[in-house]
């Protein structure tokens, strides 16, 4: 059995690969994997029940005893994901990274002052496809944060705060609708966390108050049909009509 040339999967001499799995669906009996070379099988037990379709997998730490780095100069070492690559080591594998994840994980690339417009002319604002990120026209993808570093105001991208470069831009996916489809829990441990993000409806009425300014109104106009807000904003810059 190979690893070393692929540590995300195990190789067999047949040409069947094996998915590492922290969790996984199959290990070896006696600790070790039989193949049959009269019908290019192996022999592996089930450890829990496998459904139609589903992977056949096991754990690379239960055969290896030392998984060494690849030993290349430019090797990141641990490897954990698109998110924990240092900013500056990024562009070393920007040309066959997914778009998705470099958006998601788009930094500032320059000092941005509090009010600045860091994007325009957004006409929509998917919140639908994928629960806790916002994703604009132009593809960029804004996870969500109950603190965020931006909101979306007027079609436009504004810094709510003084940002270094290396900064991720955050916006509240919370107050983009009265009533999100896909209500999700938040995890981002600010003091004004609320936990499950469902909606601009679904906040209290100190939270409605406090984040007035960054709701559009259209998604003001539905909480109020609906009877889903507290008519007031202490935001100098909204005005609430009767």
């Amino acid at each position: 059995m190979e690893i070393m040339s692929a540590p995300e999967m195990a190789i067999l001499p047949s040409g069947i690969v094996l998915p590492h799995h922290c969790n996984p669906t199959a290990g070896m009996p006696n600790g070790r994997i039989v193949i049959h070379e009269d019908t290019n099988g192996f022999d592996v037990v089930a450890t829990r029940d496998i459904g139609v379709d589903e992977l056949i997998s096991f754990n690379y730490q239960s055969t290896e005893y030392d998984m060494s780095l690849c030993g290349d100069a430019r090797c990141f070492g641990e490897i954990r994901g698109y998110k924990h690559v240092p900013v500056s080591r990024r562009t070393d594998i920007a040309a066959t990274s997914s778009l998705l994840l470099i958006n998601r994980s788009l930094p500032v690339t320059r000092a941005v002052s509090l009010g600045d417009v860091i994007a325009s002319d957004i006409t929509k604002v998917d919140v639908e496809s994928e629960p806790g990120m916002a994703i604009l026209p132009s593809g960029l993808v804004l996870p969500h944060h109950c603190n965020p570093t931006a909101g979306i105001i007027n079609g436009r991208v504004v810094a709510l705060s003084d940002m270094k470069p290396g900064e991720q831009l955050t916006v509240n996916v919370g107050v983009l609708r009265c009533n999100l489809p896909a209500p999700f829990q938040c995890h981002c441990g600010c003091r004004s966390c609320p936990g499950k993000i469902a909606g601009f409806g679904h906040l209290s009425a100190d939270e409605q108050d406090r984040l007035m300014f960054l709701v559009e109104p259209d998604v003001r106009l539905q909480a109020a049909e609906s009877g889903r807000i507290v008519v007031r904003s202490s935001a100098p810059h909204v005005r609430i009509d009767d």
